[in-house]
């Protein structure tokens, strides 16, 4: 996504480890409730089998990640920058980009709800720009951590509710008590992940939507680290 930075690995780590993380949780959880007793299983494993779970967890995240990317530009398409139109025309002025793109003009967005537009979903383009071109290093920063919650956080609802089908054909085809037990745990922490999802995407899209009323700073971000130091 356009907000990584220098740090762009550690966020990346961070985001694949989180919903693997829920993922095994919630299928122990499942198992337990089913009294097939998980641990006996790590028992058996042995060393080399935990090693093998330990090494597979960034792959299995970036699998996960990728389903829950795939799903949310499925059904949200614009989700990474959905910004209303008088914030992309604004931000579209400050970059003060002078090249014919489509069906703008030098400067100055001609219609910015046409199908042209629509189709070439240029708002994460103009979006990435200013976040990396004119936006302070501490702003930069404050909408990285918020857009790093929100990837997180609705990874992890990815992970849990996958892991319920899954769990579900390893541990029994048959809806007892426990199976209850363990859907509802799993439904309700899914939906406390969603609203810190939603509250930190409302944050991030409010944040740029605040920054494209300044004006042009006259220094790009990569001068503020000299006064960061």
């Amino acid at each position: 996504m356009f907000w990584e930075g220098a740090h762009m690995d550690q966020n990346r780590q961070f985001r694949f480890l989180i919903p693997p993380f829920f993922f095994i949780a919630s299928l122990y959880l499942g198992a337990y409730l089913h009294e097939k007793h998980p641990f006996i299983f790590v028992k058996e494993m042995g060393v080399g089998g935990v090693a093998a779970i330990t090494a597979s967890l960034l792959p299995l995240g970036f699998l996960i990640s990728t389903i829950s990317i795939v799903l949310l530009k499925q059904f949200w398409k614009n989700y990474e920058a959905d910004i209303s139109k008088e914030s992309a025309e604004r931000i579209w002025k400050k970059l003060e980009i002078s090249k014919n793109i489509s069906a703008f003009e030098a400067g100055e967005i001609k219609n910015f709800q046409n199908e042209e537009y629509k189709k070439a979903n240029l708002n994460i383009y103009i979006t990435a720009t200013f976040d990396h071109s004119l936006l302070p290093t501490g702003i930069h920063e404050w909408i990285m951590r918020r857009w790093n919650i929100f990837n997180a956080s609705a990874h992890s609802v990815t992970a849990l509710i996958l892991s319920l089908p899954i769990g579900c054909f390893f541990w029994s085809p048959n809806w007892g008590m426990g199976t209850i037990y363990w859907v509802i745990i799993v439904l309700s922490i899914s939906l406390f992940l969603g609203v810190a999802a939603r509250k930190s995407w409302k944050e991030t899209m409010e944040m740029i939507d605040f920054q494209s009323h300044k004006e042009k700073p006259k220094e790009c971000n990569a001068c503020d680290e000299k006064a960061m130091d």
